[in-house]
């Protein structure tokens, strides 16, 4: 299981952030190396990814679903994200493997003055070659990732935001 998780601090009100996170359209846009996305409606969407692993693009597409709302404080996304035909052959996907990785997304918002703090958690349930495809990924470019992400929230926000944990992940 690979796992990601950080705080962040956004100088907005919680019920602002809950406004925008609950915007799946709005969040998908933040989605760092998105290359489009498709919604379903306000609890399903598709985003298609293109990772790099060096110079490899890789392509990868998330079918997520919401699956938990608490407003103003919580937010659970879950789903699958299937390789492209780039990621299943650097993964080398045996005939059949259809190299689908579970994926959930948690959000968790605290108030904090005239601040809010996101917790999120992203797990990956990949196994085997893609599991190190992934690794690879998060360790050259987790804080890239991560600080595109951050900006794009920030733009979408208009507001600051400040990394609060390190950037470390498990695997």
């Amino acid at each position: 299981m690979i796992r990601i998780e950080n705080t962040l601090r956004v100088r907005r009100e919680r019920q602002e952030v809950w406004g925008f996170l609950n915007d799946i359209s709005a969040l998908a846009k933040c989605v760092p190396q998105c290359k489009k996305f498709n919604i379903a409606d306000n609890d399903r969407f598709d985003v298609d990814l293109v990772l790099r692993l060096g110079r490899i693009p890789l392509e990868n597409v998330a079918h997520m679903e919401v699956r938990e709302r608490q407003e103003p404080h919580r937010l659970v996304m879950s789903g699958t994200t299937t390789p492209g035909r780039g990621l299943a052959s650097v993964a080398r996907l045996a005939d059949g493997d259809s190299g689908d990785t579970r994926l959930t997304i948690a959000f968790g918002l605290e108030e904090d003055g005239g601040s809010t703090l996101i917790h999120y958690v992203i797990e990956a349930d990949a196994s085997g070659n893609l599991k190190r495809v992934y690794e690879g990924i998060i360790r050259g470019q987790r804080a890239t990732l991560e600080t595109s992400f951050v900006k794009n929230v920030g733009n979408v926000l208009g507001a600051e935001i400040e990394i609060l944990e390190p950037l470390v992940a498990e695997a």
